[in-house]
This record gives structure tokens, sequence and C-alpha cells, in this order.
């Protein structure tokens, strides 16, 4: 203190008193020690407490991890999301170009002929006797009739046209073929109109149009899917909505038509497997004998190919028929 008072003595400017002077720089002199003492405690903190420190950025750091594991879960929740819908619009967009191809299709109106022969039971009724007394005999004959459709721009009308006029058995079948072909070759036929048209050789009373459902709706697929039926095949088999081939009557009868109009394969439905002929046996009585009919079941296919001599196989849906057909 004697040397600060000494210095200040020293150079005390003209006018002012030691007292001043020695007040001021004492408040100087608290002002700096002030300065520096802060400056220690601010470089000196930190490493009075540094395990408070780290275990704070070590809090800090857990924290960024966690915020960070839970952006990387939401983003790849988000690129599946992406996914996810850059799969449905693919496959919406397809869809859409199915629909329109669909529709295109469907103004345009599909195009096209077929034709086989059906094998069928033809039904003559002959007048027996003289007025007034006079009954009908109805008698049955396998015969071949020439059916082919033909597909053309239209209304979605299915046309059915007999010569000679052979009743409405076919019309039913036709409705019915319409809709299996159009199920089978996934096509749409609203704007076509599909005309069946059926030749028989000579008049007749009627036919059993059902029969040939199966060959009907054969004919539609492959008019318009564009390709020819074989012609050394035919069938007789009704037809169901889902494509499933029914049972027909007069198989042998049918083959026999078949065989004769050079025919080398007939196919049946599956139900037909089993053929129930009559036979007759004599027994003798000593004095007289007595003709007795019995029924026995045998395989139609075996039986067929024996006494016909034509070439059998059996088919259940319409894809079997168009198995062999193709």
């Amino acid at each position: 203190m004697l040397y600060i008072r000494r210095y200040f003595l020293k150079h005390i400017p003209t006018g002012r008193t030691p007292e001043s002077l020695m007040r001021k720089g004492i408040l100087v002199l608290v002002l700096a020690l002030s300065i520096i003492a802060h400056l220690y405690l601010v470089c000196q903190i930190p490493a009075l407490y540094p395990g408070d420190r780290q275990e704070e950025l070590q809090y800090t750091l857990h924290d960024l991890k966690e915020q960070n594991a839970e952006l990387s879960s939401q983003i790849q929740e988000y690129n599946a999301s992406l996914e996810t819908s850059d799969s449905r619009l693919r496959y919406y967009l397809q869809r859409i170009v199915e629909l329109e191809s669909q529709l295109n299709g469907s103004h345009a109106g599909l195009s096209g002929s077929s034709t086989l022969q059906a094998p069928v039971i033809l039904e003559r009724i002959t007048p027996i006797g003289e007025s007034p007394f006079v009954r009908q005999q109805v008698t049955e004959e396998g015969s071949m009739v020439n059916v082919t459709v033909e597909v053309l721009p239209g209304r979605g009308r299915v046309l059915v046209q007999t010569t000679p006029l052979m009743g409405i058995g076919f019309q039913e079948a036709g409705n019915t073929a319409v809709r299996v072909a159009e199920n089978r070759s996934k096509t749409n036929l609203s704007a076509s109109d599909v005309i069946f048209s059926i030749e028989a050789p000579d008049e007749i009373d009627s036919v059993d149009g059902p029969s040939a459902g199966a060959l009907m709706a054969t004919l539609v697929v492959s008019a318009v899917e564009g390709w020819h039926p074989n012609g050394s095949v035919t069938l007789s088999g009704t037809i169901d909505g889902d494509g499933r081939i029914g049972e027909v009557s007069g198989v042998v009868e049918k083959a026999e038509a078949a065989r004769r109009q050079g025919k080398a394969l007939l196919l049946l439905p599956e139900e037909n497997a089993e053929l129930v002929r009559r036979t007759e046996l004599e027994r003798d009585l000593r004095w007289f004998s007595v003709a007795e009919q019995r029924s026995i079941t045998v395989d139609a296919k075996q039986h067929i190919e024996e006494t016909v001599g034509i070439q059998v196989e059996y088919v259940g849906t319409i894809d079997d028929v168009l198995e062999y057909m193709r």
C-alpha cells in the first residue's frame, strides 16, 4: 500500500487531491481483481465438476440415439407404405388396361364361325291303321346333323334356326353354350350375335336338341378363339352353366350314325359309362319254351367299340372336350 501511495503521489496531476486519487485507484484495483477471479472460476468449474458434465453429455447422447432409432423406424414404415401403394397402383393400372381392352372389344363385337357334325336321335311318327282306328307309332334312330355357328357384331342375341323345323330344344342348349363359351374363352359377347344353324338330312318330327349342347359350346369357343375343330371327332352330351357334360340317351344309335358318317372318335359323358342292355333267354320247360328278358350292365366304351367299331372316350367338362377337339 505504501508503494501504491508513493506511485499516486508521484503522478498526481495538478489540481487533484491525493485522497480522491487514492479512492479511485482502489476501485480500479478491486474491479481488476474481480475480473481475474471470474475468469479463474470460469476456467476451473468444468475441471471441478467433470463427472456431472460427462453424465449430462451421456444423457444427451442417449436421447439422440433414441430419436435416431425412432426416425429410422418411421422411415422404414414410410418406405413399406410407399412400396404397398406402388404395388396397388401398378395393379389398378393393369386392371384399367384390361377393362379398356374388354370394353373396346365389346363395342367392336367379335366375329367368327365354326362347324361340326353332331349325332342325334331322330324321332319319326308313323300313323298305323285306317280311320277311325288310327294309332301312331314312334320310332327312334340315330342320325348326323350339321351344326354351324356364326358370331357376328350385334346386340348379344342368341338365335337358332333349324332346317327343317325341329322344335325348341336347341334354343335352351344354345343359350347355355354361349354362357359357357364366354367363361371358358374369357370373352364378352354382349356386342355380338351368335347364330346357330342346324340342318338335318330330311323331314323329321323332332330331335333331342339338348344332347348337342356340349358340341355347340365347343363351336362357339373355336369361333371366338379362331381355330378349327377336328372334323373326325364328334360328341354327344348336354352342358350346364358350369361347363359340366351331362348324360344323354341313345348312345349306341348315335355311335352307329357317327361310324356311318366316317367319324373316328365319339366323345360321351362320363355319366354314360354304364350301359344297360336287355338280353333274351329261352328256357325249355319239357313241352314248351319260355322267352325271358333280363337287363345287364356293361361298360359303354367297351360295348360300342366291340359291336359298333368306333373309338369312344369319356369326358366330364368342356375342358376335356376341347383337348380332343383342338
